[in-house]
């Protein structure tokens, strides 16, 4: 089921939800702040819930997060990953 991120439902018995972004890492919204910051910065985006993963899934970055990823991927290929 695809909504909007200021759709996602931030109360206290979720208490977080993690977003991806448009790198390799995740942000946690524990918060209305939060999520407007998210928002501010990515816009009101679509999101799917991955429940294997527990995560928000945003379409609109995968091209950018694959493009991260492969980056570092071959940063640590080449300099390691200490």
């Amino acid at each position: 089921m695809t909504m909007k991120i200021s759709e996602i439902n931030i109360n206290d018995t979720t208490r977080r939800c993690a977003v991806e972004t448009t790198t390799d890492y995740n942000l946690i919204l524990r918060n209305e702040q939060q999520r407007s910051q998210y928002i501010a910065e990515y816009g009101d985006v679509d999101v799917t819930y991955d429940t294997y993963y527990k995560i928000y899934r945003v379409g609109a970055h995968k091209v950018e997060r694959d493009e991260a990823i492969a980056i570092k991927a071959k940063h640590c290929a080449q300099y390691g990953s200490n």
